[in-house]
């Protein structure tokens, strides 16, 4: 009996066993099926999100001439109105019909920056585009249909019309920092970069724009903003955006931009994140309006850079290259520092170049935004715009790149080798929001302030950062309101600079240290003068304006060596034709 209970027992637990084994397999197969089936639609999720969506759009072509336009908006009616700039010339604003395509010119010496409901237009009076990406010019308020214009606040980037037309959410370069104001005067954002793109949502409770971290590069994020301040950064960040509007539900913000090496598809982001492809093609879009109906106004774009370098006597003009970023050119006017602008989507740390003025080929060094040469020209510096901190030394020939770093805390917005390459000048900012001049030592990497906080060293359009006086003894600094100091690098009291008219700006020391060029920036046609910084006299140095003004969006930069025989000079091009697209979803 108990050998018969002994085998009935592992028989039958053998048995059930058995049994239970395929189960167990079966429902590990269950769960790997399941989970095979999540994966499989977590992925076609995405891609349905993320996709280019199939859509019957229609396009009409509402412009034709060789122009740069910065804004374009619905009006109301079958109305367009958009800001243009032909031949070089000041921006203006101009008129068409969507049904009709009859262009007319309001013969408004202004840029378009918004419509409000109620009839109001929001615009840009000397529209500065220096800067190319930061243009600021003089808030000004006008009514559509005619009308005396109001002028409002200087140094406006941007604004944007309340829902109900009332009032102006603005953008605004204050201190050296940026922000947006709503309304005007109550700071709801603060950035030491910059912002562009302000729009309102439909309900009016939220403002969307385009967050820029480094000021004069137009990378960054698509950000949201509530009215008390609450900030949501909503997107990665892109090589380049340019363009924003929100969609006539609300419930997207639709905007243009690249990530790396893609011309800028139309885009689409929730409030969650999430985001999709609504508009893929081979040239370069700039959103720029939406329609409560969903009609689309986009401009395509053709944009390019043009270096060249000057004799300042003659007014010989020498062609160094297309599609190349200018950034400083050497104090004896034999060498200039560019970016590649074709490497400004490809390589988001920028690659760096070096090319002699007489026309010899252009050599790869490094990568970053090149700030200065040494003046024996071995050495350049240049700023990590993905790393603020970090400071590189780059040979121009053979030597090995040295990096220093900022002090915890700080990151720097401007570097100058001194003289004896020993030391570098630099501006840093750190959690206050203020800039201070410092001095930082090569070896040590040890940094001295150099004058009171709140003051920076010139720099001109963003990108060329003024060295230090021949003779090594002072720097100039500003507070970005009109007002110049010569600093002692001793750290001693500066002494402020008359004679520079509103809107100018110091380009270069001349010879010694007690003369500078000085430079107002213009649409067409730059002059540069000589201001002795003892008695205040000023002297005409030289006038320059580019031969072809084709779709040019403004001389962007004059770079003057030392001895004011050479200057090197930017021109940007954007060759714009704005499109009504319907369809879009």
């Amino acid at each position: 009996l108990e050998a018969l209970s002994g085998a009935s027992v592992t028989s039958s637990a053998a048995q059930a066993a058995s049994v239970a084994a395929p189960a167990a397999r079966r429902q590990r197969l269950v769960w790997m099926v399941a989970g095979l089936i999540a994966v499989a639609l977590a992925a076609a999720g995405t891609w349905m999100l993320t996709r280019p969506r199939s859509f019957a759009a229609r396009f009409t072509e509402l412009t034709s001439r060789p122009a740069y336009i910065r804004s374009a908006r619905f009006a109301g009616s079958g109305t367009v109105l958009y800001g243009a700039s032909l031949g070089g010339e000041p921006m203006e604003l101009f008129s068409t019909r969507t049904d009709t395509l009859q262009t007319q010119p309001l013969k408004i010496k202004a840029d378009l920056l918004n419509v409000s409901r109620a009839g109001d237009m929001a615009l840009s009076l000397n529209r500065d585009f220096t800067t190319i990406w930061v243009p600021s010019g003089r808030l000004a308020k006008a009514p559509l249909g005619g009308g005396a214009t109001r002028e409002l606040l200087d140094n406006v980037t941007d604004a944007d019309w309340n829902a109900d037309g009332s009032e102006l959410a603005i953008a605004r370069r204050m201190n050296s920092k940026f922000r947006i104001e709503y309304p005007p005067g109550k700071t709801l954002y603060e950035t030491a970069g910059f912002v562009s793109e302000l729009r309102f949502c439909p309900a009016g409770d939220r403002i969307a724009f385009l967050d820029h971290p480094v000021f004069g590069d137009d990378r960054g994020f698509v950000s949201v903003i509530d009215l008390e301040g609450h900030r949501q950064v909503l997107t990665e960040e892109f090589s380049s955006e340019q363009g924003l509007a929100w969609s006539p539900k609300g419930d997207e913000i639709w905007f243009t931009a690249t990530k790396t090496g893609e011309p800028s598809p139309l885009r689409a982001v929730d409030l969650k994140g999430r985001s999709r492809v609504l508009l893929a093609g081979p040239v370069r879009m700039h959103l720029e309006d939406i329609a409560a109906d969903g009609r689309v106004l986009l401009t395509s774009e053709l944009m390019g850079f043009q270096v060249g370098v000057a004799e300042a006597k003659t007014g010989r003009q020498m062609d160094m290259a297309d599609s190349q970023w200018l950034d400083a050119i050497s104090r004896d006017g034999s060498m200039i520092l560019i970016n590649s602008s074709e490497s400004l989507l490809r390589n988001t740390n920028y690659r760096l170049f070096i090319q002699r003025t007489d026309g010899s080929p252009a050599v790869q060094i490094g990568e970053g935004l090149g700030t200065s040469f040494s003046p024996d020209n071995k050495w350049a510096t240049a700023m990590d715009p993905t790393d603020p901190q970090r400071l590189s030394l780059i040979p121009t020939g053979v030597g090995e790149t040295r990096n220093l770093h900022a002090p915890a805390g700080a990151h720097y917005l401007a570097a100058v080798l001194l003289p004896d390459s020993k030391a570098v000048l630099v501006t840093l900012q750190g959690a206050s929001g203020d800039p201070q001049p410092a001095l930082q030592d090569i070896e040590t990497g040890s940094v001295h302030p150099i004058g009171p906080a709140g003051r920076a060293l010139n720099t001109f359009a963003g990108v060329l950062d003024m060295g230090p006086s021949p003779d090594g003894r002072y720097c100039v600094v500003t507070d970005g309101k009109n007002h110049y100091w010569v600093q002692p690098l001793d750290g001693t009291s500066a002494r402020e600079i008359s004679g520079i008219n509103p809107g100018e700006t110091i380009l270069e020391w001349h010879d010694d240290s007690n003369n500078v060029f000085v430079s107002a920036p213009a649409a067409s046609e730059v002059a540069i003068d000589t201001l002795n910084l003892t008695t205040g006299q000023r002297k005409p140095w030289t006038r320059f304006s580019p031969a072809d003004k084709t779709a040019m969006a403004g001389v962007s930069l004059i770079l003057m060596a030392q001895d004011g025989a050479h200057y090197a000079y930017q021109v940007q091009r954007v060759y714009s034709t704005l499109f009504l697209a319907d369809g879009l979803r």
